[in-house]
């Protein structure tokens, strides 16, 4: 995916101000680049690079509202793009404040085509974890050998982790056919997060709703929330692409132009392509049930028993 002008600062301040953000800084922060998506700034909001008319969105669309007063909340995230880390996450955080009473709390990330892993966990993770949370990740990165993907590993301090593919163990639904083109492979067996506060800002039953639209960082999200009880999913089977870390980015030579690509390819448990095959919830939405409705009525029906 091309990175657009309207992303370009967005990404250039995020990764000069994360930990192990400074590799991908420094693809962005080239002169060619710099001077180009300086030209175009602010155009990409009416048109896009060949012309086409586009309308860039000026928020995410978060949406905070209480379903029933003190008792079920709800948050709809539509985007966990970089450009709304900041205003989201002062706006979250004020919401997570304003019902910790509530025994419910619902998290809709339908229709969230991704973004960055940074969004969840600085937004919704940080904030509700009780402490330092090693989560499970147990999550297999296949990789193809490649100058600019041994570069981003090493900065990612993964390149002692990185295996020659024959060691891969046997998984049950593996395509042998997808290991043609690959090479190598990592295995991340646990992710640290430290809290952001001292106490959780909410600390009760959270619900999170997905969709087949659910992709890359939304994907991760929903992987991760599963993996380790964070939340209980309701809906379908999401869009997949989540195992593995930010895209890496290339710049073109002559104008600048930045490209972002994923230069991994991530199994489920099973060995099924991730990206293929994705998360299925625990709690299914069938027969085009609304996955909202289902998780009410579970809500509702456990405060009945």
């Amino acid at each position: 995916k091309m990175l657009e002008y309207s992303e370009y600062n967005d990404c250039l301040e995020v990764y000069e101000n994360i930990d192990g953000g400074e590799y991908l800084a420094g693809i962005i922060d080239n002169p060619v680049s710099r001077r180009n998506y300086q030209i175009f700034a602010g155009k990409e909001a009416e048109h896009g690079l060949f012309g086409e008319q586009k309308r860039v969105q000026a928020n995410s669309g978060l949406q905070l509202r209480t379903i029933v007063k003190e008792k079920i909340a709800y948050v709809k995230i539509p985007s966990f793009e970089l450009r709304y880390i900041k205003d989201d996450g002062e706006r979250l955080m004020d919401f997570y404040r304003s019902i910790a009473s509530y025994s419910n709390l619902i998290i809709d990330i339908r229709g969230n085509q991704g973004g960055s892993s940074i969004y969840y966990t600085e937004n919704i993770l940080k904030p509700l974890l009780p402490g330092n949370v090693a989560y499970r990740a147990d999550e297999y990165m296949l990789l193809k050998n490649g100058l600019e993907s041994a570069g981003y590993l090493q900065s990612l301090n993964l390149s002692g982790k990185i295996k020659p593919l024959e060691n891969l163990p046997e998984f049950k639904n593996l395509s042998k056919n997808d290991l043609e083109d690959l090479s190598y492979f990592v295995y991340d067996n646990s992710l640290l997060f430290r809290p952001s506060n001292k106490k959780p800002l909410y600390s009760n039953k959270i619900w999170l709703l997905v969709d087949e639209h659910c992709y890359s960082a939304a994907e991760s999200f929903a992987l991760t929330a599963k993996k380790n009880n964070f939340a209980t999913l309701v809906g379908t089977r999401t869009g997949g692409d989540g195992i593995g870390f930010d895209p890496l980015m290339t710049a073109l030579p002559n104008s600048g132009i930045i490209f972002r690509y994923s230069c991994q390819y991530g199994i489920n448990p099973d060995g099924a392509c991730n990206e293929e095959f994705g998360t299925f919830p625990d709690v299914p939405a069938e027969s085009g049930g609304d996955a909202l409705n289902i998780c009410l009525e579970r809500i509702l029906s456990a405060r009945a028993e």
